[in-house]
């Protein structure tokens, strides 16, 4: 960030204040060895700053801020920290990296950049949620609904067809004789002691349900 500053060699050198605040590790601002208030930079910041001198031939000093802030738009209009600094001509550059704004933009100038910075936002994983329906996703609602018309058509036909033992009421009957559909349904082996032809209608059934 600069005041409008040349960008051709400065063939007789120049003295330039350069304004920086202590943010690592892109640059480092520490008292001089020694003392005298004199501040050094440090960093890569402070490198491209030594190389920007000697391309451009120019030699400066360090100064901070009284805020030590980068610079915010205050209510009365002015501005704090290393961009009031530069907007008052009160010195030459500001180090930064300086993030680009349209507030800022209309105050002073920027460099080219030369720093990309991505933001992301974390959060936590999600963990899965299992659906006690999934098992009905396969097949559509009118392949359901067909699916269980014949299981009950079938059904009714093997207790018409059928021949019940005389050991097991009606309502047995029919109860294992669905049982035994659904089972026929889920892949399932058939009992073994159903009558011939009703197992032999059943395995008709369940060639018909495969199709």
């Amino acid at each position: 960030m600069l005041h409008r500053l040349p960008l051709s060699l400065f063939k007789n050198g120049a003295f330039l204040e350069v304004s920086a605040v202590h943010w690592p590790p892109h640059i480092v601002v520490e008292e001089a060895v020694g003392g005298g208030g004199e501040l050094t930079v440090g960093g890569p910041m402070a490198d491209l700053l030594t190389t920007l001198a000697d391309s451009l031939n120019f030699t400066y000093k360090i100064v901070q801020p009284g805020d030590r802030a980068w610079g915010a738009k205050l209510p009365n209009g002015t501005w704090s920290g290393m961009v009031g600094q530069v907007s008052r001509q009160e010195v030459d550059i500001a180090l930064g990296p300086f993030g680009i704004s349209e507030a800022r933009f209309k105050v002073v100038d920027y460099t080219s950049s030369f720093y990309y910075d991505d933001r992301s936002i974390l959060a936590m994983k999600g963990l899965p949620e299992v659906d006690p329906w999934g098992f009905l996703y396969p097949f559509t609602p009118l392949v359901w609904a067909a699916l269980v018309a014949a299981l009950l058509v079938a059904c009714l036909a093997v207790v018409v067809l059928g021949s019940r033992p005389k050991t097991w009421t009606h309502l047995s009957w029919v109860s294992q004789l669905l049982f035994l559909h659904f089972r026929i349904v889920l892949l399932q082996g058939i009992l073994c002691h159903i009558v011939i032809n009703v197992k032999c209608f059943l395995v008709q059934y369940s060639q018909v349900i495969a199709i």
